[in-house]
């Protein structure tokens, strides 16, 4: 080979440092915003916003037996959420949607279960799975309420 076409090893060097950072950084473009997507929910606080619950009549605040009641703005056919009050004065507050597939469950006084429709999925009157294709328990939700009797929850999260 003649001296032109061979490349010093300064030259060599310098193509392999080149090609090893083009190769890292794109490495690093790809796996650094993965990364922080995988992490964020880790670092993220979760800060609802309180939303009144909406009851169907003002008698439902004081019901030992569970109530539907909705989310300030929300279409009255979405799952809501199930309100009782405890014998202690506390309040059970249950989401109504499903933890299969987020539909809608209703209440079954008489069974004292609730019952997903869509799914034949049951819960007991805590909330626990007790049949079908769900796997965990109704949401236990934290609601307060206000000296008027107005209840507000934390706006859940999609």
């Amino acid at each position: 080979m003649s001296q032109d076409t061979e490349l010093s090893p300064h030259r060599r060097r310098f193509l392999r440092q080149v090609i090893t950072g083009s190769a890292s950084l794109i490495a690093a473009m790809t796996l650094l915003p993965a990364l922080g997507a995988l992490l964020a929910p880790v670092f993220q606080r979760r800060q609802g916003r309180r939303v009144k619950l909406l009851l169907n009549s003002p008698e439902d605040v004081n019901s030992r037996a569970f109530v539907p009641a909705r989310y300030e703005g929300q279409p009255p056919t979405a799952p809501g959420v199930f309100l009782k009050r405890e014998a202690d004065g506390q309040i059970t507050a249950l989401s109504a949607r499903c933890t299969h597939a987020g539909c809608a469950v209703e209440w079954r006084g008489s069974e004292r279960q609730f019952f997903c429709p869509c799914h034949q999925g049951r819960f007991d009157a805590d909330g626990r799975n007790i049949s079908g294709p769900p796997l965990r328990p109704l949401d236990r939700l934290s609601v307060e309420q206000d000296a008027d009797g107005v209840f507000t929850i934390e706006e859940p999260h999609a």
